[in-house]
C-alpha cells in the first residue's frame, strides 16, 4: 500500500513537470538566415508550447515570434561568411591549413558571444533549463552547461556528419559513411582508393583536432569558465542528444543511437500564407502544362540573367519567378517569364500544377523538392557562388544540377535540362515516391522535435540514452588494442613456428650428415 501511494506521489510529481514551462536558451552564431530558417521553425514551436526562448544569432530575427527574446550578434556576421568560404572550399594540399582557419573563426565567433554585453548579463542573472546549439566548432562555449547546470541538445542544420558520430560515439563504417569533405565530392558509393582518401582524412583529422584544436580550446575554455570543475571532454561525453536535419531518403540510411533524432524538413511549415486569388487564377490556367517556380531570391549579374531568361522563353510552360528583388529595366523579359516578390514560398510548391523546381540547389531546396514529391533544377553560378551543397540534386536522382556559365548559356543547356525535367514522366514519379517515402512517418518532424527536447527537460537531460562507448578512449572504442594484441600474437606465434621450424631443419640436417657418415 505504501509503495502505491509513493508511485503515485512520483506520477504526479512527473506530469507536474511535463506541465511547466521551460527557459531555454538558444545560441547559433555560425548559421546564416538560409540555415536558420530551421532553428527558427523549432523556436516558434517551442514558444507555442509556452516555453521561453533567448536566441541569440548573428543578424536580426522575427521579433513577432512567441515567448522569443532575441540578441544579434553582428560582429559574427562577416565571420559567418568567411566560415561558409572556407568551409566549402575542395580537398588539396592546403586543406590542414584551411581547417585551422575554419577552427579559428569559431574561436572567434565564440570570443565575440561570450564577450558580448548582454550575454554576460544573462550569464550574472538569469538561469536556463536547456541550451540548444550547433555542436560543431564551438566546443568554447560548452561550459555553458556547467555555469547553468543545463542539459545540452544539439541541433545539426545539414544532417549527419562523421564530427557528429565522434561526438556522440555513434558507430558510422568509414566503409560507406563519407567525412564532412568527402561528402562535397563523392556519394556513399565509395571504391577502393575513395576509401582510402576517407579513412586518411578520418585520421588525419581526429589527430589535427586532438593536437592542435583541442589543446586551444582547453586553454580559451580555462580562461573562459576559470571555476568550471568539468572539462570540455566530459561536458561533451554527456551532451544529451542531437536534432539532425536528415533523414535516409535524402542521402541514405546510417545507423543512429537513440538520442540522435532525424527531424528533415523541420522548417517546412504545416499551414502558410495563402497565394493572392489573382496568383491563385494565374496558376489554375496553366492546365495539363502546368508551370515551372523559380525560387531564387537573388539574381545573377544581368548578361548571365539574360541568357538564362532568353532559354526559360524557349519553353512552353509559364515561369514564376519568386525573389526579393525587383527585375532589371535592362532585362528583356519573355512573355511566358512572370516576377514577383515575397510570394508565399510553400503555397507556390503545394499547387497541383507546379512540374519542377528551379533553385540554387541548397540542402532546404533538395528537402522541400522531395517534400512536395517535385524535380529540381539546381543552378550554381560559377561566377560567384560558393559555399552551395550543389552535390545533393544528383544524389535524390530526381533532378539535374548545371553551372551556370558560358558554355550552359551557350549550349542552352538549360533549356534541355528543364525540358528533360517536365516532359520526361521518371522524373515526377521517382519525385512522387520519395515524397511519399519521406512524409511517410509516424510523427510531424516538428512534434518530433519538440518531443525530445521536453524528454530531456523531463528527464533531467537523459543520461540513460548516452552508451557505454563514452567511457571508452579511442583505442578501446575501435578495438585498435584488440586487434594489436591479435596481430602481435600472431607475430609471437608465427616467430615461434618459424623458430620450430628452423629448429627442426636443423636437426634433420645433422641427422643427415650423421647418418651418412656412419655409412661412409
Amino acid at each position: 500500500m505504501r509503495f502505491n501511494t509513493v508511485l503515485v506521489i512520483f506520477l504526479i510529481s512527473i506530469e507536474q513537470q511535463v506541465g511547466k514551462t521551460a527557459r531555454i536558451l538558444s545560441i547559433f552564431g555560425f548559421e546564416g538566415p538560409a540555415q536558420y530558417a530551421f532553428v527558427e521553425a523549432l523556436l516558434r514551436g517551442l514558444g507555442e508550447r509556452g516555453h521561453y526562448v533567448t536566441s541569440i544569432t548573428n543578424f536580426p530575427q522575427n521579433s513577432e515570434l512567441p515567448n522569443l527574446r532575441p540578441i544579434v550578434i553582428k560582429e559574427n556576421f562577416n565571420l559567418y561568411e568567411k566560415f561558409k568560404q572556407a568551409a566549402s572550399r575542395d580537398i588539396d594540399m592546403d586543406h590542414f591549413n584551411r581547417t585551422g582557419e575554419i577552427f579559428t573563426i569559431g574561436f572567434q565567433m565564440s570570443e565575440n558571444i561570450l564577450g558580448n554585453v548582454m550575454m554576460r548579463n544573462l550569464m550574472k542573472n538569469e538561469k536556463f533549463d536547456l541550451i540548444l546549439m550547433n555542436l560543431l566548432f564551438s566546443e568554447s562555449l560548452y561550459g555553458l552547461a556547467q555555469h547553468f547546470d543545463a542539459p545540452i541538445v544539439g541541433i545539426c542544420t545539414i544532417g549527419s556528419s562523421i564530427l557528429l558520430d565522434a561526438i556522440f560515439r555513434n558507430p558510422a563504417p568509414l566503409s560507406y559513411v563519407p567525412s564532412v569533405l568527402m561528402t562535397h565530392r563523392y556519394d556513399e558509393n565509395m571504391n577502393f582508393w575513395e576509401r582510402c582518401l576517407n579513412v586518411a582524412l578520418f585520421v588525419l583529422g581526429n589527430l589535427y583536432y586532438d593536437l592542435e584544436v583541442l589543446p586551444v580550446n582547453r586553454e580559451y575554455y580555462k580562461l573562459r569558465f576559470p571555476n568550471s570543475t568539468r572539462s570540455i571532454e566530459e561536458i561533451k561525453r554527456n551532451i544529451s542528444l542531437v536534432l539532425l536535419n536528415d533523414h535516409h531518403v535524402i542521402s541514405t540510411p546510417k545507423p543512429y543511437l537513440p538520442n540522435m533524432i532525424e527531424v528533415a524538413g523541420l522548417h517546412i511549415p504545416e499551414a502558410f500564407e495563402p497565394l493572392p486569388p489573382h496568383i491563385v487564377a494565374m496558376l489554375n490556367k496553366t492546365g495539363t502544362k502546368g508551370f515551372i517556380y523559380v525560387a531564387m531570391k537573388t539574381h545573377f549579374p544581368d548578361d548571365v540573367m539574360q541568357g538564362i531568361l532568353n532559354q526559360f522563353g524557349m519553353l512552353e510552360q509559364l515561369v514564376l519567378w519568386n525573389t526579393i528583388e525587383y527585375p532589371s529595366p535592362l532585362w528583356r523579359i519573355p512573355t511566358n517569364v512572370y516576377f514577383f516578390t515575397n510570394l508565399s514560398h510553400h503555397a507556390i510548391l503545394e499547387h497541383p500544377n507546379c512540374k519542377l523546381l528551379v533553385s540554387h540547389g541548397s540542402y532546404f531546396s533538395v528537402i522541400e523538392s522531395i517534400h512536395y514529391g517535385l524535380p529540381i533544377l539546381g543552378l550554381k553560378s560559377v561566377y560567384f557562388q560558393t559555399g552551395e551543397l550543389f552535390y545533393f540534386i544528383s544524389k535524390i536522382t530526381a533532378g539535374i544540377s548545371l553551372k551556370i556559365g558560358p558554355k550552359s548559356l551557350r549550349d542552352n543547356e538549360i533549356y534541355k535540362a528543364a525540358l528533360e525535367l517536365v516532359e520526361n514522366d521518371i522524373y515526377l514519379k521517382k519525385a512522387k515516391m520519395k515524397s511519399f517515402q519521406f512524409r511517410d512517418r509516424q510523427n510531424t518532424p516538428m512534434q518530433t522535435a519538440i518531443y525530445w527536447i521536453e524528454y530531456t527537460l523531463r528527464h533531467r537531460g537523459a543520461p540513460h540514452l548516452r552508451h557505454l562507448g563514452h567511457n571508452l578512449n579511442s583505442w578501446e572504442f575501435n578495438n585498435a588494442d584488440v586487434y594489436l594484441f591479435i596481430f602481435l600474437g600472431l607475430m609471437v606465434v608465427f616467430r615461434i613456428f618459424n623458430i620450430f621450424l628452423n629448429f627442426s631443419i636443423k636437426l634433420v640436417k645433422h641427422m643427415c650428415c650423421k647418418q651418412k657418415y656412419k655409412i661412409a
